[in-house]
């Protein structure tokens, strides 16, 4: 998509905003990095105003098979070409970097997620403090004991006002059903869960395969694991839905990516029969195709996705178009307006607290 195409599209969805009352809120959004490059600490409170509806290479492509193909061979062959590309959008971000790329997608709110220890709960909410602005929290999940999660929890809460908590099995190096970590990982999941439960925040998952840069700052101390595939959607349930994390605990649950980042050819079968047994299970749009979207509403009603960007990383307004792109064509049996109305806002609200 270039840019003229998706200033159509946003002058589109900016009618529907004044003739229809709709909102847009962003539930994916990475304020500062979290894949290791730029430690926290060394963000500059500033940035350069840019084009954001210019489309870097992967929304040229929509997130499609060649873009997906063409990440894997520039993260393998050109490791320090990525690690350049981060430094460069990440180095130096304030909150008027944010709120200015969601003004021109027409986004009323965005959620800030952090992923300990590479972005912890804490620098979201000392740094992005703006009433449009909602953050997540996330755990330290390999070095905080057990014993001090709940208080951990209880305090960022308080504190941040966090509506939910960010997990990611692959940068965090865990699998998200207990049982099939540790026991001691196990037990600390258990806790992360039932806390959730208990204070009713919502669990986000990243969804898919990790492809990660060979370089980490040096200020990330200690042998810090990760995984590539933990959160592959085969490790959410077995091939005919059962999980134990979908089943034992009453929490909202996004994945991301509609369960499938860096992955070409989507299970979509899995993803139907998770969708038909779990009222409790969601899916954001973070950084997929339009014609995966498009296929996905085929089958999955709209009341269980949910908007997100994956920005920085990604454009916020490319992501937003390729959602309205995807509606062109689907024919599900849902009105249009339900259907856009259901992903950019309302299934987030009946998921939160807010």
């Amino acid at each position: 998509m270039n840019k003229q195409k998706v200033v159509s599209i946003l002058s589109k969805i900016s009618e529907l905003k004044k003739n229809t009352g709709l909102r847009i809120i962003d539930t994916h959004v990475h304020p500062l990095d979290v894949m290791g490059v730029v430690h926290y600490t060394d963000v500059k409170n500033e940035y350069a105003k840019a084009d954001y509806l210019v489309p870097g290479v992967l929304e040229k492509f929509n997130y499609g098979k060649i873009a997906q193909v063409g990440s894997k061979l520039f993260y393998k062959l050109l490791p320090k070409e990525i690690n350049k590309i981060i430094k460069n959008n990440c180095m130096s971000i304030a909150e008027k970097r944010i709120l200015d790329e969601m003004d021109l997608s027409f986004v009323d709110s965005a959620v800030m997620l952090p992923v300990a220890p590479w972005l912890p709960t804490e620098i979201i909410g000392e740094k992005f403090l703006s009433d449009r602005l909602i953050a997540l929290g996330s755990v330290d999940i390999h070095n905080i004991r057990t014993e001090e999660i709940d208080n951990y929890l209880t305090n960022i809460k308080e504190k941040y006002k966090i509506v939910g908590i960010k997990l990611h099995p692959n940068l965090q190096n865990f699998k998200p059903q207990p049982s099939q970590n540790s026991p001691e990982l196990g037990e600390k999941l258990h806790h992360i869960y039932k806390f959730a439960e208990k204070e009713h925040l919502y669990l986000l998952f990243h969804g898919g395969v990790s492809l990660y840069t060979d370089f980490t700052d040096p200020k990330y101390k200690g042998n810090i694991p990760r995984s590539r595939m933990n959160a592959m959607l085969r490790n959410f349930c077995d091939i005919n839905g059962k999980s134990e994390l979908f089943e034992n605990y009453n929490i909202p649950i996004v994945i991301a990516h509609l369960g499938h980042f860096g992955i070409i050819n989507p299970d979509y079968k899995l993803m139907k029969i998770i969708a038909k047994k779990f009222n409790n299970i969601y899916f954001d749009t973070a950084g997929v195709s339009p014609s995966f979207i498009r296929n996905t509403l085929q089958f999955i009603p709209s009341q269980k996705i949910v908007f997100g960007s994956d920005a920085l990383y990604n454009r916020i307004a490319y992501n937003l178009a390729f959602i309205y792109l995807a509606l062109e064509s689907v024919r599900n049996g849902e009105q249009k307006e339900n259907i856009i109305s259901n992903i950019l806002y309302k299934n987030f609200l009946s998921i939160t607290s807010i």
